[in-house]
């Protein structure tokens, strides 16, 4: 005992030291045990296995606390929750172990395993199902899509509210967005002319009339080089709804005080077996139609799920609820959405869309239970977007994380046109708005990598020097904040649902757009080289200066070139006389060579008219001064390279007048993209040929090839075929197109001036080497030989007498050896004898 104690006190540190290392080591693995939790770890779809692979891990309690027992795989659909978990059966079942791994088919008869969750879970006896994991659901549905294309790349992030594609197209706008409202596109019942598609064995059915009107515009924009972003909404109060769609809207009480609003929308519903089917058969037939690798029906690869979903007064959602049962039931609309586009085209694009609501003051109202208790949050009517974004990623790394952005609709707070001035908004985190003054809140939230879209921007027209200016100023905010798009509403005067906001407005009378000072800005704002806008230097001080600056360097739109027109051929211009015809386009074959009726025209085809074969299209304007008309279908670069001058044989009616003008418009889409313009004035009715200078056109190989534009504008007010009536009155006729092009060389002659420059060439430098080394020269007569010894003299016997003054030896004909030879006397032979003498002396 005594030596014990001995032995103890002498290491008794080291006893301590090991105490306390066992003691943190425990803790540490105690801290590491709390943190890991039982999870699926990935949903993947194997396309060697043509099966969905779900890999998870138990947590060192749950193995312990569940040994020996069956762990399964459950799978909950789209409409259902974990909470519904006791109503489900398995999928698959596995032993208990730290690590499981599950195989199941992608689809189970008719149906489709590709919106579903899935949940580990244990079974007890007692209780039932009981759930050991979050729902996970599948993380890669882009390895099923057809289209694997890259997504296009624009060269500004100007974007408009398209009323007019060709006024559009010369402005240089490159995004736009088209509203979608559902339940004008859902039929519950098939119809005549209705688009079909089958979802999980059912059939469902589409309006056919608007789906053909999507069809045209998207195909139209995209065409031009237009980005088109699709936005879902549900526009119409659920209490109007058609029985057969009543289960796509989240109810909202109806009361005496309700009123319907035009612009109003509400949340779409997914928790119902009936609505889930309806959103995602919807989502899966939009995705198909406009991402197809033919691009038969345009492209519009990315899609707006909603309307300021933030604010739930705006949405109508069925009662007051909390953030994190308002974006739990959000996140589920959105992912069915990213699922079905991305399953289609892989680099599909997905945004939720908020207002410029950034932080809203909480109720004072009881709380209610929410779904996910770890965001308790009051009743209320809106959710400020900072917090919204927030839980809604937080949402979606639940389920298995996925690319989201974020369309942002930043309005002025006070509605004014002054947006640098804006008092509802500041640089504080606690902002009470976000616009475009203050941008940068929102990179702070969702990072610098996720894309951020602006749209609905509108400015209110009260001071139109003003609005010029403002929009300036927020082109620029919105470049420097780095957003993708930035997408002004709207075009025209209450066309969009846009109130006066719009580049041009109406004319008092109705049937004309006058076109106000924001107009100029908006087109050039981009334009490398373009001056500073003056209504913008009037109106801001340095702050904008120093940001246009920084943009004016690296803006990328080229500049809208310009040509004229005339129905007379110039015949004095030397280069068209040396130019070469070629046909672009010979309507006389009976085709229509792909043309498309790009701008209020309302049919297109090819007949006999005037006595020949052309392309006719029947024309409708909008409003006076409107431009009507067709696009050719692309054109190679090669057939244009070194073009002087477009020809058409053509005849138009514009609707009224004696007159038309027609419009020639070249636009290249790629990188910076070129447009160029020419128009002439012709005879209305008359068949005429109309030639267009093109020689100023910037066109170049590398932003590939051309579409070509040919337009009518209106001479009269609005057609009545807007008010229900056919009109055949306005029209555009074509023959035929050609183009001058400067004469070529053919191949032979471009082989033979090769050829010749070569020889050309070579002899310059071979004379070049004569001169510089002396070159070999031609003798004259008989050589001197040459001395073997140098400077020495000769041996004796091959000495001379003295060379006599100013006298050269005489020349020495041929020598054999170092001896000299003697000439033989002409017209005698030497005898053996004396030639071997000879030799003998030498």
């Amino acid at each position: 005992m005594i030596k014990f104690s001995a032995l103890f006190n002498r290491n008794k540190s080291k006893i301590a030291f090991f105490a306390i290392l066992f003691a943190v080591l425990l803790a540490l693995a105690s801290c590491s045990g709390g943190e890991r939790v039982s999870e699926i770890k990935s949903v993947v779809y194997s396309t060697k296995s043509d099966m969905i692979e779900v890999s998870a891990t138990l947590d060192s309690a749950d193995v312990r606390e569940f040994r020996g027992e069956t762990v399964y795989l459950i799978e909950v659909p789209a409409n259902n929750s974990v909470d519904d978990i006791l109503t489900l059966i398995p999928a698959a079942q596995t032993k208990l172990g730290a690590e499981m791994k599950f195989s199941l088919p992608l689809r189970e008869g008719a149906c489709t395993r590709l919106y579903s969750g899935f949940v580990l879970a244990v079974f007890d006896r007692t209780n039932g199902y009981i759930a050991l994991s979050d729902v996970h659901y599948l993380d890669n549905p882009e390895v099923l899509a057809q289209n694997k294309t890259s997504y296009p790349e624009y060269p500004t992030i100007k974007g408009l509210s398209i009323v007019s594609s060709s006024d559009a197209t010369l402005l240089g706008v490159k995004h736009t967005v088209i509203r979608v409202p559902i339940e004008q596109y859902i039929l519950g019942e098939s119809a005549e002319g209705a688009h079909t598609y089958v979802f999980d064995g059912e059939s469902h059915y589409y309006n056919g009339e608007r789906v053909n009107e999507l069809d045209y515009k998207i195909k139209n924009l995209t065409g031009a080089g237009i980005e088109v972003i699709l936005e879902f909404t549900l526009d119409t109060p659920p209490e109007k709804l058609p029985f057969a769609l009543s289960s796509i809207a989240s109810k909202k009480p109806v009361s005496s005080e309700t009123e319907h609003r035009e612009g109003d929308h509400y949340a779409i519903s997914v928790t119902g077996g009936d609505s889930y089917r309806h959103i995602a058969a919807l989502f899966e037939f939009f995705s198909e139609r406009y991402t197809r690798t033919d691009a038969k029906y345009g492209l519009a690869g990315s899609f707006i799920v909603g309307n300021g979903v933030n604010s739930l007064t705006d949405t109508g959602i069925d009662d007051a609820r909390t953030l994190a049962d308002a974006v739990y039931r959000y996140e589920k609309l959105l992912r069915i959405a990213r699922t079905a586009l991305t399953s289609r085209y892989k680099e599909g694009k997905v945004f939720v869309s908020l207002d410029n609501k950034w932080n809203v003051e909480e109720k004072a109202e009881e709380e209610t239970a929410p779904i996910d208790p770890t965001h308790p949050v009051s009743q209320r009517d809106s959710f400020g977007g900072a917090e919204y974004i927030e839980a809604l990623f937080e949402r979606i790394a639940l389920g298995g994380a996925y690319e989201v952005g974020v369309a942002l609709m930043p309005n002025a707070s006070d509605d004014s046109s002054a947006v640098w001035n804006d008092i509802g908004a500041s640089e504080s985190a606690d902002s009470k708005y976000l616009t475009v003054k203050n941008l940068s809140l929102i990179r702070s939230v969702i990072g610098k990598e996720s894309e951020l879209v602006v749209y609905n921007y509108g400015i209110s027209a009260s001071d139109e020097k003003s609005m010029a200016a403002s929009y300036a100023y927020a082109f620029m905010k919105a470049w420097e904040a780095g957003v993708s798009a930035f997408i002004y509403n709207g075009h025209a005067d209450f066309l969009t649902g846009n109130g006066e906001t719009g580049l041009m407005k109406i004319s008092e009378d109705g049937v004309s757009v006058i076109k106000r000072e924001i107009y100029d800005v908006f087109r050039n704002i981009d334009v490398k080289g373009a001056p500073e806008p003056e209504s913008a230097r009037l109106r801001i001080g340095g702050e904008w200066s120093d940001i246009y600056a920084k943009y004016g360097e690296k803006s990328a739109r080229a500049l809208v070139t310009e040509g004229d027109g005339s129905t007379v051929k110039n015949e004095k211009d030397k280069k068209l006389k040396k130019a070469t015809s070629s046909m672009l386009f010979d309507f006389s074959e009976g085709k229509n060579f792909e043309f498309f009726p790009s701008d209020s025209a309302y049919y297109i085809e090819v007949g006999d008219e005037l006595g020949a074969r052309a392309l006719k299209s029947g024309l409708a304007a909008k409003f006076k001064g409107e431009n009507m008309g067709v696009r050719s279908s692309r054109i190679p670069f090669e057939k244009l390279d070194g073009a002087l001058q477009i020809t058409a044989v053509l005849s138009a009616d514009p609707g009224g007048g004696n007159t038309a003008k027609v419009t020639l418009a070249l636009v290249q889409s790629g990188e910076r993209g070129v447009i160029h313009t020419s128009s002439a004035i012709l005879q209305a009715s008359n068949r005429q040929t109309v030639y267009f200078d093109i020689r100023d056109a910037k066109l170049d190989e590398k932003y590939g090839d051309v579409l070509l534009y040919m337009w009518v504008e209106s001479s009269t007010g609005r057609s009545p075929l807007y008010s229900g009536e056919e009109d055949d009155g306005q029209y555009l006729l074509i023959e035929n197109i050609s183009v001058e092009i400067r004469k070529q060389l053919g191949a032979f002659s471009i082989v033979l001036i090769i050829v010749i420059a070569l020889a050309l060439v070579v002899g310059v430098l071979y004379l070049m080497y004569r001169r510089s080394t002396g070159g070999p020269r031609r003798p004259r007569g008989p050589q001197r030989p040459v001395n073997p010894y140098g400077n020495t003299r000769a041996p004796q016997h091959m000495q001379r007498g003295p060379r006599p003054q100013g006298r050269p030896y005489p020349p020495q004909p041929g020598r054999r050896g170092n001896a000299p030879v003697q000439r033989p006397v002409t017209g005698q032979r030497m005898s053996q004898n004396t030639s071997a003498n000879m030799n003998r002396r030498g």
